[in-house]
């Protein structure tokens, strides 16, 4: 998974969090990984290297 969010790509990538309520969304998540083995990573990319940031918000002609 590619993000321009660093906390994001940290805390996934890190698996734990400060927070009560993202540890509890990153126990899940890394429970279905163990089910269906497989392993999701996170990588920073810069926002303006990021196609999918224009269509994030809403900025359709960018995106194309």
């Amino acid at each position: 998974v590619r993000s321009d969010n660093s906390g994001v790509v940290a805390v996934t990538n890190k698996g734990r969090s400060k927070s009560r309520e993202t540890n509890k969304i990153l126990k899940h998540i890394y429970s279905l990984q163990a089910q269906n083995r497989v392993r999701i990573r996170s990588e920073y990319v810069p926002s303006r290297e990021n196609i999918s940031d224009a269509l994030s918000r809403g900025d359709i002609p960018a995106f194309l």
